[in-house]
């Protein structure tokens, strides 16, 4: 079975600790609440893995440049990367 078609986003209270991850069936993908992390670690972390869906089609999409005849998609694989893993990335580190 294939994984949860995105896109996912991160869902919470600004009253607790915990963060959901819902994808697009609005279902939960993945529960956040990191007892020793604290609140701003936890969104963090949860709007990490809301990125999986966008980073694995990133990394789909550059293997099928990648594997253009004669190099001819490296850049645009490489661009198409840095976009996805700069998204995840600042995301990650709050600075969305």
């Amino acid at each position: 079975m294939p994984h949860t078609p995105g896109p996912w986003r991160m869902s919470g209270s600004e009253k607790d600790n915990l963060r959901v991850v819902i994808g697009a069936d609005d279902y939960t993908i993945s529960l956040v609440a990191g007892q020793r992390r604290s609140r701003s670690e936890n969104i963090h972390n949860a709007q990490l893995i809301a990125a999986a869906p966008d980073l694995l089609a990133a990394a789909w999409r550059a293997i099928e440049l990648i594997n253009k005849p004669r190099n001819e998609g490296v850049m645009e694989a490489r661009s198409v990367l840095a976009a996805a893993i700069n998204r995840a990335g600042n995301l990650a580190e709050g600075r969305s």
